[in-house]
């Protein structure tokens, strides 16, 4: 029994920090979304079209159901 209270309280600073770290993250991922989305706006091309020709300049060429299968989506 001793040896679960060990682990339980050894897990707990852990818990504490994987928090911090998910906050941290989303407070950077927020911020990086609002300055992606500020720097858009006076672009002539979507965010959708910029992340189809970031994958063509990095992988190469594909076809349009191999780069929606890359981004997750349906041609």
């Amino acid at each position: 029994m001793a040896k679960k209270t060990e682990n339980a309280s050894a897990s707990a600073p852990v818990a504490a920090s994987a928090v911090r770290a998910a906050g941290a993250v989303l407070v950077t991922v927020g911020r990086l979304r609002r300055r992606i989305r500020s720097v858009n706006d006076t672009a002539d091309i979507t965010l959708s079209q910029a992340s189809v020709l970031a994958r063509l300049s990095k992988s190469g060429p594909a076809t349009a159901s191999g780069l929606a299968a890359l981004e997750g989506v349906r041609p």
